[in-house]
């Protein structure tokens, strides 16, 4: 074996290396993300210990250096779990329903959603005993148990679990039956 072709099989194991290593900065910046569930706020749908599953471009595709600008945008449909941006400064991501859409009006009574004013299918779980009505503005969404929001604020539709775990021990026990759900 000369130095020149070990030279060379390096050089294609770093070519490999960091082809795979962009290709999965691109996927995950760009196309799914994986989260922990770390509280029970959207219970009984999801759960601490929960393994999530965020596609990226249900609400459009972001265009890179382009300050959120997103190709194809479509609006969230009412019922989606959403993975957002969080409006407060430390930037994290929160995983909500939507619940309204522009143009709805929305109202909670005695800890009863309305939509239009019709009863809501699912109810929010931390919400206020009373709210409203308000008007959802063009370009917003009202969430559970945050209320108002903008569609800017999207990163995606969680589309599953992929894992679950429940701590009674020191050993996790696998929840099987919840694992490849949601919704």
């Amino acid at each position: 074996m000369s130095l020149g072709s070990v030279k060379t099989d390096v050089r294609v194991y770093l070519e490999l290396l960091l082809t795979t290593a962009l290709v999965a900065v691109f996927v995950r910046t760009y196309v799914v993300s994986t989260y922990r569930v770390p509280n029970d706020a959207m219970a009984p749908l999801l759960l601490p210990g929960d393994f999530i599953v965020a596609f990226k471009p249900s609400y459009g595709w972001e265009i890179p250096f382009t300050n959120g600008y997103r190709m194809g945008r479509r609006p969230p449909v009412r019922g989606d779990v959403v993975l957002l941006r969080s409006p407060q400064e430390d930037g994290g991501d929160l995983v909500k329903r939507v619940a309204g859409l522009p143009g709805d009006r929305i109202a909670i009574l005695g800890h009863r959603l309305f939509v239009n004013d019709r009863t809501a299918f699912f109810q929010p779980t931390v919400q206020p005993d009373a709210l409203g009505p308000i008007v959802v503005p063009p370009n917003g969404i009202f969430v559970l148990n945050d209320g108002l929001v903008s569609q800017t604020d999207l990163e995606g539709r969680i589309v599953l679990i992929w894992m679950s775990f429940e701590w009674r021990s020191r050993l996790p026990e696998i929840r099987w039956s919840r694992i490849g759900r949601v919704q």
